[in-house]
């Protein structure tokens, strides 16, 4: 047997040396397995990380281009609502009305007048009345300003001076009436109209 051994001592070292070289082998993609799967774990950590961002930027980047299209849509609407204001001494309201060709929907108007004869009593006027089709009309009664006026040309014609400056000077009650009027358009933006009217 020992012969053998003597014989084959080569082949066997070699064989041990092939089962060691083996085992280490294993031994060491083993341990660089583990290291490379921590190494692709942190690589698909940041992956993912990068793939948030960009659905975040995604989704940003949508709605700005949605904020950018209504806002075009906004500013090139062909809505036309036109508002022509009058006083309607019967009623004693300040009259309002949609000269355009569109509805305004959603009125609201909001009326200052400052009223001479109160001694600059500030009056404001506040009223909502919905959709106001073209030609429609929006009134907002204003009784103090009727009051404040008579007031005023009563103290005038009742003294020499004041019956002199409303002959000779033109001097009457006079009311300017700052106007507000809020309405929506069709596709629902919000619109505002400043008007002065005076009313002597």
């Amino acid at each position: 047997m020992w012969d053998w051994f003597a014989e084959h001592v080569v082949e066997l070292a070699g064989w041990l040396l092939t089962v060691v070289a083996t085992v280490v082998g294993w031994v060491t993609e083993h341990r660089g397995s583990r290291r490379r799967d921590a190494e692709r774990r942190e690589d698909i950590g940041t992956l993912e990380g990068q793939v948030a961002a960009l659905r975040d930027q995604a989704a940003s980047l949508q709605e700005a281009n949605e904020l950018a299209a209504r806002a075009l849509r906004r500013d090139t609407e062909d809505s036309h609502v036109e508002w022509a204001v009058g006083w309607d001494e019967d009623r004693c309201s300040l009259v309002l009305t949609n000269t355009g060709r569109d509805v305004a929907h959603d009125v609201a108007v909001v009326v200052n007048a400052v009223l001479p004869g109160s001694g600059g009593r500030f009056h404001r006027a506040v009223t909502s009345v919905g959709d106001v089709p073209d030609g429609g009309s929006v009134a907002v009664p204003v009784p103090e300003a009727v009051e404040d006026r008579k007031r005023v040309n009563g103290m005038l014609a009742g003294n020499p001076m004041g019956r002199y400056m409303m002959v000779m000077q033109g001097a009457r009650w006079r009311c300017r009436f700052d106007v507000d009027v809020m309405w929506k358009t069709d596709e629902g933006f919000p619109r505002v109209r400043h008007l002065d009217h005076a009313v002597s």
